[in-house]
């Protein structure tokens, strides 16, 4: 079996199973070239509807009737990265509304601002980003802090300029492999998506 797999995914921690799944698949097919494309959901579910990928992944609520999707095990968690000595770093438990008195960088995706700063009072964002590493630079260059997930930026060495903060009372968003239901698979990516099965269930 040979081909080639297209798969457009943001970047997430809680992707390892995806990335196990390919290590299965490319081991026992050596003719089988993956793709991975970084992006957040907006521009994946484009491409996707335009057959531009063979499958995405998404963190998110989105409509997604008219895909043939999994559900992932997000483990993923919100949170600001700030820069090191931030205000925030003092506070106890921070939460949403205490990272709301700075200047917002966030994520550009349409799902993610409405919903996670709904109701919560005035916010300024500054800037969006798309891929979270250009945003980590906006934070270290002092333009404003950045709502993200978790564990993407390394901030644990000890020259860090950042460090993350785990804030408070943010829904966990779903998580979601899909594929559109119309789409002819190839055998490759059939196949793939056997061995994802696999790994799920484990």
């Amino acid at each position: 079996m040979a081909g080639d797999i297209y798969i457009g995914a943001p970047e997430s921690p809680s992707l390892d199973i995806v990335f196990r799944a390919i290590r299965t698949l490319t081991e026992q097919y050596p003719d089988i070239r993956v793709h991975i494309r970084s992006g957040n959901a907006d521009d994946i579910l484009e491409h996707l509807n335009k057959g531009v990928y063979d499958l995405e992944i998404t963190i998110g609520s989105y409509d997604i009737k008219k895909y043939n999707h999994l559900a992932l095990d997000n483990r993923d968690h919100w949170g600001a990265l700030v820069p090191k000595g931030h205000p925030l770093t003092l506070i106890e438990k921070p939460n949403l509304t205490d990272a709301l008195a700075y200047p917002l960088i966030t994520s550009a995706q349409t799902s993610t601002e409405p919903s996670a700063l709904a109701g919560l009072g005035d916010y300024r964002i500054v800037a969006t980003y798309n891929l979270l590493y250009n945003a980590s630079l906006l934070v270290k260059a002092g333009v404003g802090i950045a709502l993200c997930l978790g564990n993407i930026i390394d901030t644990s060495y000890p020259d860090s300029d950042l460090t993350f903060v785990h804030l408070l009372k943010i829904i966990t968003t779903p998580c979601k492999f899909s594929g559109k239901k119309q789409n002819t698979l190839s055998p490759s990516t059939k196949q793939f998506l056997k061995i994802m099965r696999e790994e799920i269930e484990r």
